[in-house]
């Protein structure tokens, strides 16, 4: 869902700006939460307007596995939507295998990689507009696990990210891409980073 017509997420973001901790829990936000991007995920041009000189602690724990919208961030596998698909006369609607007890249920062990990165690049833009930054957290709820976060205050500058999805989320492209820290070394879940 677009910030355009995600009203919260708007005033969320307007607010954000004279603070000094966020921490949020349990809140579905837009993928360009923070800053805006166009259709193809590229940030929008800063009117001059967004800017959060105070903002020192962002944390987002137990973000819900969906967007505003309803649409899921975490999906089936191939296997797991085919299972789902899967013509059955006993089944009325695709939700009663979603919810089946004597089936299981579906797992959804995917995330929707192009949503993340948008999230992340609307993330890393506006850290490039935050002074005073010491701690970024995103935590997302649900079996695909996925935690990354990063602290400024520490020698060296560390970014941490742990997934369980299929295939493993190692993006953290949002934050690093656009200059907010240069890639010292890397690993497969801890890379240090120095300011750009």
């Amino acid at each position: 869902m677009s910030t355009e017509t995600d009203a919260f997420t708007i005033n969320l973001r307007d607010l954000s700006t004279v603070l000094q901790e966020l921490k949020l829990y349990n809140t579905s936000l837009s993928s360009d939460f923070l800053w805006p991007l166009d259709e193809s995920g590229r940030p929008l041009q800063n009117t001059g307007a967004l800017q959060w000189p105070d903002l020192m602690i962002l944390e987002l724990n137990y973000v819900p596995p969906f967007l505003p919208s309803g649409k899921w961030l975490a999906l089936p596998t191939p296997e797991e939507q085919a299972k789902i698909d899967e013509p059955n006369e006993g089944i009325s609607s695709p939700d009663d295998i979603i919810c089946d007890c004597e089936c299981g249920f579906a797992r959804r062990e995917m995330v929707d990689t192009e949503e993340y990165h948008r999230f992340f690049t609307s993330m890393g833009h506006a850290a490039r507009h935050m002074p005073r930054l010491k701690y970024i957290k995103f935590h997302l709820e649900h079996s695909t696990w996925l935690d990354i976060s990063f602290r400024t205050d520490s020698d060296p500058i560390t970014a941490e990210w742990h997934s369980r999805a299929i295939p493993e989320f190692t993006q953290i492209n949002g934050l690093l891409k656009l200059g907010v820290f240069r890639l010292r070394v890397s690993t497969l879940s801890q890379t240090t980073l120095t300011p750009s």
